[in-house]
């Protein structure tokens, strides 16, 4: 029987996950940046180029990568993806995932999970560095955000939406807050002060949720049309940039 690719392919044998995962990192291909960010004009790799990129040499060295959607006990979902190695040792990273009610959006938010679980897994760059494109602030990462939204309760008083933290404010002003975001602009200044507002970084679990609302409020603005596509992807990325970091401290 003549020999195809399938039966030359051989497995390089490894004791453990990691002495598979050092040995294959070894022999990833550059990342091609083959998208554009039309906000910041800047590059980004696409899932299928983040693929092409580790693909034959996790294969190689035994390991395969499996994801999908996962729901907590309380029924939210989340995007978890597993490194396995052919020892049966494997890792796995959880993403939230978080989107309205259109297939469209839940489709969106599969990618960039995906996409960024799988990066950060394997310490992967898929984009460029922006620092400073956006007056100092920094361009987030893509994907959606987790912690459960609290629901919005009767508003008081309207509450101008980028005025800076008062000491203590409830988890309800911050909704009333958010929800007052009318637009793109808004939203980006809030989230300028939100991120430098002693207040919140001195709270991390309620930065969380006011991410967790933000998200939310993306949806609704993206739904009405009050944001353009471009817009979207921005504070998706600037987002789950915030998320990623309220992640690497451990909260």
């Amino acid at each position: 029987m003549p020999k195809t690719a399938a039966t030359e392919f051989k497995i390089v044998p490894h004791d453990t996950l990691m002495e598979a995962l050092v040995h294959a990192s070894m022999e990833f291909s550059p990342i091609k940046l083959d998208k554009i960010n039309p906000h910041f004009k800047s590059k980004y790799a696409s899932l299928d180029s983040v693929n092409q990129s580790i693909r034959t040499a996790l294969l190689t060295h035994g390991i395969t990568v499996h994801a999908g959607i996962q729901y907590r006990e309380d029924g939210e979902a989340y995007w978890e993806t597993v490194l396995e190695h052919v020892s049966g040792e494997k890792i796995t990273r959880p993403h939230p995932l978080l989107y309205s009610d259109t297939m469209q959006a839940l489709g969106s938010a599969e990618t960039y999970a995906r996409r960024y679980s799988l990066a950060g897994l394997l310490n992967l760059t898929p984009d460029e560095d922006t620092d400073g494109n956006d007056s100092g602030n920094r361009p987030a990462k893509t994907a959606r955000r987790s912690a459960p939204a609290e629901k919005v309760r009767p508003r008081g008083p309207a509450q101008a939406p980028v005025a800076s933290d008062p000491p203590k404010m409830s988890m309800d002003a911050w909704v009333n807050m958010i929800d007052d975001l009318d637009g793109f602009a808004p939203m980006q200044e809030f989230l300028t002060k939100a991120e430098k507002g002693k207040n919140l970084n001195s709270d991390p679990a309620l930065f969380r949720r006011v991410i967790a609302q933000c998200n939310l409020r993306v949806d609704a603005l993206q739904q009405a049309k009050k944001i353009s596509d471009s817009e979207l992807d921005v504070l998706d990325r600037r987002l789950g940039s915030i998320h990623t970091l309220l992640n690497t401290k451990g909260i």
